[in-house]
């Protein structure tokens, strides 16, 4: 009986030792799946604060492109609005051009010398229709019946620089400037007005016209 007892323990010894030795396998491999796990964590995390910068910086250049859009549509209904005011006096220069009579101009041009109210007209329209280093000559009368030699190629010129206007506005700063000046000298002469220098010369009161349009564009 004592031995059968003996033997009973030392059974159950072994299974006590073979089961620490399994949970110490176990406890092993417990251990690697944690670490395997803390890995994953650990790239899930690193991952996930790449992925919350990138949503930032994301979201920080859909604002900047927002804002810059806003911008880009403010100066193009800014645009928009200022040749829609503009527009009227630019199709008035182009009317004023068009109607200019090439009988007009030639009886303009075969004067001896120009008209002393109509000076300041050639001088104005020199200056929007102003070939590169000729500025000394604009109140020239020979030169200006150079300029007006051809009626349709003059009316062509005044067309052309309506055109180039349009597209090229802000080089003509200073031209606008110098044919303001003009019209500033002459505010209180009637005979300076589209209508009033009908009194010297048909085609100078259609130039004036023109160029009256074009200042105001």
């Amino acid at each position: 009986m004592y031995t059968q007892g003996y033997v009973k323990m030392d059974n159950i010894k072994e299974n006590v030792e073979a089961l620490n030795e399994q949970i110490k396998v176990r406890k092993q491999e417990a251990d690697i799946i944690a670490q395997e796990t803390q890995k994953l964590l650990d790239k899930v995390t690193v991952e996930s604060e790449k992925a919350a910068i990138i949503a930032a910086s994301a979201a920080e250049t859909a604002e900047r492109a927002g804002i810059v859009l806003a911008e880009a549509n403010a100066v193009k209904l800014e645009a928009e609005t200022k040749f829609a005011e503009a527009e009227p006096a630019l199709e008035a220069a182009n009317k004023a051009a068009n109607n200019l009579e090439v009988g007009d101009i030639n009886e303009f041009k075969a004067y001896k010398a120009c008209p002393e109210k109509a000076v300041d007209v050639c001088v104005g329209v020199n200056w929007v229709i102003m070939p590169v280093g000729q500025k000394s000559k604009f109140a020239d009368w020979k030169y200006n019946q150079t300029v007006m030699k051809d009626g349709n190629a003059f009316k062509k010129k005044l067309l052309d620089a309506k055109d180039d206007i349009l597209v090229n506005t802000d080089q003509y700063e200073e031209r606008f400037s110098k044919v303001g000046e003009i019209f500033e000298k002459h505010k209180d002469n009637a005979t300076f007005t589209p209508d009033g220098m009908k009194s010297v010369s048909q085609a100078a009161a259609g130039i004036l016209n023109f160029v009256w349009n074009i200042k105001n564009f």
